[in-house]
This record gives C-alpha cells, sequence and structure tokens, in this order.
C-alpha cells in the first residue's frame, strides 16, 4: 500500500460518486433547495477565516518579495484589474437587486441606462472606484520608491473592503477554504504551477453552469451572466500564470497558487446576488469538485489503518487486505448508489440493522431487491463497476507525475475543508453526503454517553409541545358486573401498504375496491389518518400501544418491552385475545412486542413450516389462507367470551406478485419492458385484497349470527407506498419520506348494523385508534400505562397536533396545515393544506408555495425535533 495506491482508490471512488451524483440529480434536485434566513456561521468561523486571510497574506508576500520587480508589476495590474471588475459586477443599481453584469447581457439594455450609474460609482457614491484607484496607484508608487512593492500589498486591500459581498455561508466556506489551499500551495508545491487546478477548476464551474441552467431553465440569459463572470475574472488569471511560468524563476510558479483562491471567489460573488443564491443548487453549480471529492479523505483513513493492522497481524498478506477492503468499499459505493436512486434509502447502521432483522434476508429481501432492477440498470451497474476496477487497477500510474499528485491532494483537501464548514452552518442535502461518512455517523454512540431526562422533565416537555402525555393508573375491574354484559368482538386489521391514494370505493373509477363499497352503509371512514412512522413494525406498535416510535429499529433494539396496550385493556375485560399474522413475527423485530402481551393464541408465518408450502409467497401467507384459519379458529370456540382479533396481513407487499388466486388483472399498464408495471400490479394486488376481505367480513357477520354475537371490524394501513410516480421523484419503496399522501393510510371501520354511511373528518394517526377502540366499546382503561392518542370521537381535537415522522424527515399536522421537513437537521420545508372530496370520499392535498411567517415555521421545526427527542427518552425509559 502506498500513497500511490491511495490516490488511485480515491480516483475510483470519485468515479462511483460523479456517476452516482449525475444519474440522481433530476430525481432529486428539488431537495437541494433551502430556505436562507437559517443558514448561519457561528461567529468563531468568521474569526477563522480572518487569521486564515491573514495568514494567506503573509505567506503570499514574503514569497513575493523574493520575486522580479516585473512579476511584482504583473499582480499589481491583476489585483488592479479584479477590483474593478469586482466593484462593478458585484454592485447592485439603487435598491434593486439588477447588476452591471446582468445589464450588459440583456439585449433590451442599453449605454445610456448603463452610464450614469456607472458615474455615480466612479466618483460619488460607494465603492468611489475611481478614487480608490488613485489611492492604489499613490500606494504603488511609495513601495516602488522604497523598492519594496510588495509591502504595499496590504493597502491594496483597503478598497476591496468597501464592496458590498452580501456573501452567505457558501461563499464563505469557499473562500475559506481556498485561503488555505493557497497557503499550502505557496509553501510546499514545491514551485509547481497551479494551472492543472485553475483548469480543472474552470472546466469544473462551466459544466456546472451548463447543467445548472438546464436543470432550472433559466435561459440564456443565466448562460451570458455565467460566461460572462467566468471570462471577467479567470481570464486575467489565466494571463497571470502564463506570465508567471514564462519568468526563469521557478519559485515564482508557487506564486499561482493565490489564482484559485482570487479566481474563483471573485467570480461566484455575484451570482450569489440572483434569487437561487440561498440554495443548493449554487452549490452544485460551483462546486462539482467538492461533491464529488468530499469526505473521501474519511474512507481513505478507514482503509489505510484497516489495511496496515493487518499486515501487521498477518505479514503474509502484504498489500491483498487492502486491495480486498478496496473492492469491499466500491461494491458499497455502488449499492449505496442504486438503493438512493431506486428508492432514496442511503446504507446506513439503521438501514443495515433492519435489512438483518428479516426472516429469510435471501429469499424475501434479495427477490424483491431484484424485483425493482430494470436491464438498464443491471447493464449500468455492471459497468460502473468495470469501469471502477479498471481505473483502481491503472490509477496508481498515474500519480507518477509529482506536480499531479499534489494537485490531487489539494483538490481533496479543498473538499474536506468546505464540507466539514459548510456542515457547521447547514446540512448537506442527502443527494450531495458521502455514503460511508454517513455510515460512520449513523453508529449510534455508547449508552453510557448519553445524557437522561427525568421523567417530571419529558412531561413538561410534552406539554409544552402541546400534545400532553396520558397517564392512566391502574383500576380493578368489577368482573361480576362484566360477567353478565355482552360485548362487542374486535377484529383489527393492519393492511400492508394500503394508503389513501389509490384505494377508490365509491366516486373515483376504476374502482380499487369495488365489493368492499358494497358495505357502504354498515361503514364509517376516517379519511384523515396518518402512519406515525411508514415502517411495518412501527406502525404496529403505534397501533396497539398509543405511543408514538421515535425511530424504525425501535422493537428491534428493544427485546425486553413491556408496554401495557390495548390487548391488556381487552384482556381485563375478559376478551380472548388472538393473533395471526401473514408474515413472520421475526421481521423488524416484532416477536419483542408480541411476547410482552397477553395473547391466548397466536398463529405467524413460518417459512419452515412444510405443510403449508403452497400456499406461500415470497413475504408470507397468501391472505385467503389467513383468513381461512381465522374463521376455522374462530368456528371452533368452545368460550363464550367476547375476542379480540388482531389480523397482520402482509399481502400487497413489494413486489406486489400477482398470486394465482388474483387471475383476473384490471390494470393492464405496462412498463418500458411490456411488463406490468408496478402501479398496475399494485393495484391488481388492492383488487385481490378487496376479493379476500370482503368474503372475511362476509363469513364473520354469517359466524356472528350463527352464535348471536356483534363484531367490529377495524382495517388501518400501516404506511404508504412510493411506486415511481413524478411526485415521489420516480422512485419506488417506503420509510424514508413523510409527504401527505404517503403517510395519509387508509382508516375503515365495519360496524355490526346497517347504521348507514359515516364520515369522521378528525385528523389523527395511528396512535389514536386504541383509545377510538375503547371510546366505541365504552370501556374505560384499566391498566397502568401511557397513551399519547385520542378518541377520534373527541370533541376537542382540532387544536392538537400530530407528531410524524420516518427515516429522514420529520412532518407535522397543525391546524389542518401539513408540515414537511425533508431533512430531520434542517429546516427546510414543504407546507400543504389538508382538504376533502365530497366527489369520492377522499383527502386531497394543495400545495403552497410558501408560508408568510419563516419565524413561525422555525419554532414548529424546533418543537417537532423537541417531541421526537423527548419521545426516544420516554420510550427508552418505560
Amino acid at each position: 500500500m502506498t500513497i500511490n495506491s491511495l490516490l488511485g482508490l480515491a480516483l475510483t471512488l470519485s468515479f462511483i460518486k460523479l456517476m452516482a451524483f449525475g444519474i440522481s440529480l433530476p430525481k432529486n434536485f428539488d431537495n437541494l433547495w433551502r430556505p436562507g434566513a437559517f443558514t448561519s456561521f457561528p461567529s468563531s468561523i468568521y474569526w477563522i477565516m480572518a487569521i486564515i486571510a491573514v495568514i494567506t497574506l503573509f505567506v503570499f508576500i514574503k514569497k513575493l518579495s523574493k520575486t522580479e520587480n516585473k512579476i511584482k508589476n504583473y499582480f499589481f495590474l491583476y489585483f488592479a484589474i479584479s477590483y474593478i471588475s469586482l466593484s462593478l459586477f458585484n454592485r447592485t443599481l439603487g435598491e434593486t437587486n439588477i447588476t452591471y453584469l446582468f445589464l450588459l447581457t440583456t439585449s433590451d439594455s442599453s449605454l445610456s441606462e448603463i452610464f450614469p450609474n456607472i458615474v455615480l460609482d466612479l466618483f460619488f457614491e460607494p465603492p468611489y472606484i475611481f478614487w480608490f484607484l488613485i489611492v492604489m496607484s499613490v500606494i504603488y508608487y511609495i513601495g516602488y520608491k522604497f523598492k519594496h512593492i510588495e509591502y504595499s500589498i496590504p493597502f491594496w486591500i483597503i478598497p476591496f473592503l468597501f464592496i458590498d459581498y452580501r456573501t452567505n455561508d457558501m461563499v464563505v466556506t469557499f473562500i475559506t477554504a481556498y485561503s488555505a489551499i493557497a497557503i499550502l500551495g505557496i509553501i510546499y508545491s514545491k514551485n509547481k504551477s497551479s494551472l492543472i487546478l485553475q483548469t480543472l477548476l474552470f472546466i469544473n464551474l462551466l459544466a456546472g453552469i451548463i447543467v445548472s441552467n438546464n436543470l432550472l431553465n433559466f435561459g440564456q440569459l443565466y448562460i451570458k451572466l455565467a460566461i460572462s463572470s467566468l471570462l471577467i475574472f479567470f481570464i486575467p488569471s489565466f494571463i497571470l500564470l502564463w506570465l508567471c511560468n514564462k519568468s526563469t524563476k521557478d519559485e515564482v510558479n508557487s506564486l499561482t497558487w493565490i489564482l484559485p483562491l482570487t479566481s474563483f471567489s471573485f467570480s461566484i460573488l455575484p451570482f450569489y446576488r440572483l434569487r437561487t443564491g440561498d440554495c443548493f443548487v449554487f452549490y452544485v453549480s460551483f462546486s462539482n469538485l467538492y461533491i464529488v471529492f468530499a469526505n473521501i479523505s474519511t474512507c481513505l483513513l478507514f482503509i489505510a489503518i484497516i489495511s496496515l493492522i493487518i499486515n501487521k497481524l498477518i505479514p503474509k498478506l502484504k498489500n491483498k487486505a487492502f486491495y480486498l477492503s478496496s473492492l469491499l468499499l466500491l461494491f458499497f459505493y455502488i449499492l449505496d448508489a442504486a438503493l438512493y436512486y431506486y428508492s432514496q434509502f442511503r446504507i446506513n447502521y439503521q438501514t443495515l440493522v433492519w435489512t438483518m432483522t428479516m426472516n429469510d434476508i435471501f429469499k424475501t429481501t434479495l427477490t424483491t431487491c431484484f424485483n425493482y432492477l430494470t436491464y438498464t440498470s443491471f447493464i449500468l451497474t455492471i459497468s460502473v463497476l468495470s469501469i471502477s476496477l479498471i481505473l483502481l487497477y491503472k490509477s496508481k500510474n498515474l500519480f507518477t507525475n509529482k506536480s499531479l499528485k499534489f494537485n490531487f491532494l489539494i483538490i481533496i483537501l479543498i473538499s474536506q475543508i468546505s464540507i466539514t464548514l459548510l456542515q457547521l452552518s447547514d446540512p448537506i442535502p442527502q443527494t450531495l453526503r458521502d455514503p460511508f461518512f454517513e455510515l460512520i455517523k449513523s453508529i449510534p454512540a455508547p449508552k453510557y454517553f448519553q445524557q437522561h431526562l427525568s421523567m417530571e422533565e419529558i412531561i413538561k416537555g410534552f406539554q409544552e409541545c402541546k400534545l400532553p402525555l396520558k397517564n392512566y393508573n391502574e383500576k380493578k375491574v368489577n368482573k361480576e358486573s362484566i360477567a353478565n354484559k355482552k360485548f362487542t368482538n374486535v377484529i383489527l386489521i393492519t393492511l400492508e401498504s394500503v394508503h389513501w391514494r389509490y384505494v377508490n370505493m365509491f366516486g373515483k373509477e376504476p374502482k380499487t375496491w369495488p365489493l368492499i363499497s358494497k358495505l357502504k352503509d354498515r361503514m364509517e371512514i376516517f379519511p384523515f389518518i396518518y402512519s406515525n412512522f411508514p415502517d411495518s413494525t412501527s406502525a404496529d406498535y403505534a397501533l396497539i400501544t398509543s405511543l408514538i416510535p421515535y425511530d424504525h429499529l425501535f422493537l428491534h433494539k428493544n427485546p425486553d418491552i413491556i408496554h401495557k396496550s390495548l390487548v391488556n385493556e381487552l384482556k381485563n375485560y375478559n376478551y380472548n385475545t388472538c393473533l395471526f399474522s401473514s408474515e413472520s413475527l421475526n421481521d423488524g423485530g416484532l416477536n419483542n412486542l408480541i411476547k410482552s402481551l397477553p395473547f391466548d393464541h397466536q398463529f405467524s408465518f413460518n417459512s419452515y413450516d412444510n405443510k403449508y408450502k403452497d400456499i406461500m409467497w415470497s413475504w408470507g401467507y397468501k391472505e385467503d389462507f389467513t383468513c381461512k384459519k381465522i374463521l376455522e379458529f374462530l368456528d371452533n370456540r368452545n368460550i363464550n367470551n367476547p375476542y379480540f382479533v388482531w389480523y397482520r396481513t402482509v399481502y400487497p407487499h413489494a413486489p406486489f406478485e400477482i398470486l394465482e388466486s388474483n387471475d383476473k388483472l384490471l390494470f393492464q399498464e405496462k412498463d418500458e419492458y411490456g411488463d406490468l408495471s408496478l402501479l398496475a400490479r399494485y393495484q391488481n394486488a388492492l383488487v385481490y385484497l378487496d376479493k379476500v376481505l370482503y368474503d372475511f367480513i362476509n363469513k364473520i357477520t354469517e359466524l356472528d349470527k350463527k352464535n348471536n354475537q356483534q363484531t367490529i371490524i377495524i382495517m388501518v394501513g400501516d404506511h404508504g407506498e412510493k411506486l415511481g410516480e413524478k411526485d415521489n421523484n420516480e422512485t419506488a419503496g417506503h420509510g424514508l419520506l413523510t409527504t401527505p399522501q404517503l403517510q395519509n393510510v387508509v382508516c375503515i371501520m365495519i360496524k355490526p348494523d346497517n347504521e348507514g354511511f359515516k364520515i369522521n373528518n378528525n385528523i389523527g394517526s395511528q396512535i389514536d385508534i386504541t383509545p377510538t377502540i375503547l371510546d366505541y366499546l365504552n370501556i374505560t382503561p384499566s391498566v397502568e400505562r401511557y397513551e399519547q392518542g385520542r378518541s377520534l370521537y373527541s370533541n376537542d381535537l382540532a387544536s392538537r397536533p400530530i407528531y410524524l415522522s420516518s427515516i429522514q424527515s420529520y412532518a407535522l399536522i397543525d391546524d389542518g396545515y401539513f408540515f414537511e421537513f425533508r431533512d430531520k437537521n434542517s429546516p427546510n420545508f414543504r407546507v400543504t393544506k389538508l382538504n376533502f372530496s365530497n366527489n369520492d370520499f377522499k383527502p386531497y392535498y394543495e400545495s403552497l408555495a410558501n408560508w408568510p411567517d419563516h419565524k413561525d415555521i422555525y419554532q414548529k421545526y424546533q418543537r417537532v425535533k423537541k417531541f421526537f427527542e423527548l419521545q426516544k427518552e420516554l420510550l427508552n425509559q418505560l
């Protein structure tokens, strides 16, 4: 393992990152937007920046003092031209946001419009360009007289301070990073020119401008502005580079490392006056080098340490450890890129553990993944892997040139400094993050490093979040008084991946649930119920316990859960409690919750049970089989107690296989390869589920008549599903986003009698199901437990906030609006108004362009973040 080998690995990883970024950018472009009002550095950063600037100036002057006067004059001329250009082209006219650069590139502007303003700026208004040029000339003359021109440079900086820069955190980041690089280049470049870096930088900016223009559709004016800015500030720097390279003194070349700082900084400043200056669009436009190389140093350090340790322990391996770990790292980067492209998932500690909790990883998880892959993606993945391996093998020979090696190291260093600084000010969007760095960051700290709040502090915090925590004390139930009371049976059905978007019953055609529509007179629908966390086991936890999960691994991480729940409450009232699951209880750690609940009977999917192989599919038992087992059990019961059945479906689950019993395919939409599209498969799966559930409900009704009983059936979706829709960035899967449509799950109550169709428009979430069931049954809570849900029959729900989360996002429903914070570490938001359609009895959503009060948004974001920090404390203490 050598420095060349590590640089070769860096180049290979950079190729993969650039490919991944380019492919995924169109789908994730909207994630680059951010509200600039919330981005600011701590004040210490500006002091650090000032110190670095002073050091940069000092080393530059020291090196310049050793050169001939001709070179000194070249640099003075360059700074004078830069000052004039920067004064004019970073200058706005009056109180407008229009610059001279904008006017010069606009076809309908004239010199008569521009000239008066230039005269004012030259002589009568800041930045007083003419007078400062005179001052600079006088300073130059004094330096020339005393034969130390270089010492007049600090005084030449003074006019630059009177320019209105209007910098934001990204500009500060860039300038600080390039200042540090200027210091290193001047001192350690060993008189090598910065020409390579300067050329790469120019090409990088030009490419970024073209890509950004295509994505933003700014048109010719934007291209004119961008290229004009580059030419104005880069042409003088290239001329100066050429003049320095002609010098007879080699050490002159080291002075050119000041040029990437000046040319880059001066060229980007005018662009931050455009309306998009506070978003990551311009980070993309001006920093593709950063995106490619950012945080790769973390990988290199890790690989180097691991390889050295292995080589010390097993000397015979020599460099094999390095190449093996490099291959694993390449595979990791490519797999992460593919996952992010198709589902917006990143490989981190949580997703790895989540995958490992699957009952049968190879049979279910991998089968599902391969169903999503297309021929194009397969060929692309193989191509990227092949090119990466060739690069890794050949690239170490590229760095025999010392100048190229130094430039390459400088680029990595620029990227690392920039990304580190920027993260102090604002979180980096997902599409710009380095997968290995994110994996390292996601590993949780040991428990003894974590601080804990007291229960009193937690309860007070929830009150401040406007969702007080209910605390029920144990109450003795009079068994004699309820012995002769006739209770209603309860069947709670958790529906896999069913949300309102594609469940069409009454109005909208084509109907995906035509049969269940026939039960309309027995039906009460709850259109505005949302998934607390878009993951199956998290949804199950919220439904049964009335507590909000703070992440999707909560059940897996807590093997000894003892949470009293709906099951305990009904058990106290002599209910016979049963669980039927078409999927394995081991998936997602659900069994950790189930084993703590007092179920009298359990039946769940077992992949090793050969007795039922004919009725299995990739993810579990077919639903008609599970319904049959429930009916057989209920029909053979020998006790008169009421029953509670929790039925957990696993169909439809991606990849939405077409089962043999679903032979009637109403939806025939094809994908680009002539196969049934993902959406068509999902809609056909809904039709199959409609038939199975309709038959099941009818047979329960017959059983009730036979046994003179009554049963309510509550159907609740666990989460939504992305099916390649444009508004979901053409991605698939669930668990990542908290959009209104994705989290808006089906919630329907089928009552024993024809009470008439009812619509309950109260806004709630899965934690409200347990208190709603108990309220309907007129059962007073009797078990000692905490609860966060409210009955959907309550009259005081209007002012209550709803807290939702996903792997990546937070959401808050407040006063009829859905506030989505797509990155948990950023107040960047989207807001949607909740509405209801009387035509098809479904919710619909009106996306708002903005929210008038940014301070209010920031307060909401802080409240959501605080709530989930408190929730984590609460659940870990229960």
